[in-house]
């Protein structure tokens, strides 16, 4: 929804329910490395409404991944929706309440809501396109999404420290999807937010295609 505003004497467009990042902290011990699905199934049964409604994407919970398959939860841990303003108060509610992940339980803080901001460089950690599952046919399935927005950025897939492409699966019931992490820079500020709006690919509530601002430390391998 946009509103006018008038500043200066100028009339400027402005977005009055602007996407907005609600991070939530996470604390716990361990849970599944492998534990969007659960996670969005058990903030569903907490709060219906985030089934039926379009456009709200949730990232993975952060963490440091065990050898046995699990994450270890850190001081950092965390999760973001990303969501309308005007959607804040229906994710709320989240908040303070213990969610069980298989036999593993964990609880969400307060959120932090933060509007979005340009990068040149953005990452996601895991995009789906439905029917591409191998590297160069995805790269060019996500080039054509691009253009679509009318996004203009270099999209590369992200590679592991092994030089292979980062290959990524998700379980949701008894089917595995699979997708890739993707990375584009070279970004202007108003391509920058668009991609983070709309994002890429599908799954954005069992975060997929969601795309962030990189950490400042961040290496180009991933």
């Amino acid at each position: 929804m946009l509103s006018y505003e008038i500043e200066d004497s100028e009339l400027e467009l402005v977005d009055v329910n602007p996407s907005v990042n609600a991070r939530f902290d996470v604390f716990g011990k361990v849970i599944d490395i492998d534990h969007v699905y659960p996670l969005y199934s058990a903030f569903c049964r907490q709060e219906p409404l985030l089934h039926q409604i379009q456009g709200i994407g949730m990232t993975a919970i952060t963490g440091s991944p065990t050898p046995q398959g699990l994450l270890k939860l850190t001081p950092d841990s965390h999760v973001i929706f990303r969501v309308l303003a005007s959607q804040v108060p229906l994710i709320y509610p989240l908040s303070e309440q213990p969610v069980k992940l298989g036999k593993y339980e964990i609880e969400f803080g307060i959120p932090k809501i933060e509007l979005l901001q340009p990068a040149s460089r953005l990452r996601s950690r895991m995009v789906i396109i439905r029917g591409y599952k191998e590297p160069e046919a995805f790269l060019q399935a996500a080039k054509r999404q691009l253009n679509e927005l009318e996004i203009q950025g270099n999209l590369r897939i992200l590679q592991r420290s092994d030089g292979k492409f980062n290959r990524k699966t998700i379980k949701v019931r008894e089917q595995t999807l699979i997708g890739f992490g993707a990375e584009v820079d070279g970004l202007s500020p108003e391509d920058s937010l668009i991609l983070q709006q709309k994002g890429i690919g599908g799954k954005p509530k069992m975060g997929c295609g969601i795309f962030l601002p990189l950490p400042r430390n961040s290496r180009r391998i991933s």
